[in-house]
């Protein structure tokens, strides 16, 4: 495992932790917040892609679901 993917872990329980212990305590609602926030901030910079969707591959896709559609030429 690369120390890339060691730290992350590593931040991952701490953040995990930190969020149970603040949810169990009652008392730090701010911690929580903020650790949930952490999470989610995490997810998703660190996505499965990592990367931005390329707009040209949803037009692309609309042109073929848009030649196979057999209301393609309906207009509302």
């Amino acid at each position: 495992m690369s120390r890339k993917r060691w730290l992350l872990t590593l931040a991952a329980l701490l953040v995990v932790g930190g969020l149970a212990w603040g949810a169990l305590s009652g008392e730090s609602l701010p911690l929580v917040l903020v650790l949930a926030g952490g999470i989610v901030t995490g997810l998703v910079a660190l996505g499965p892609s990592g990367t931005r969707a390329d707009p040209r591959d949803a037009e692309e896709a609309s042109r073929r679901i848009a030649q196979r559609s057999p209301t393609s030429g309906w207009s509302v």
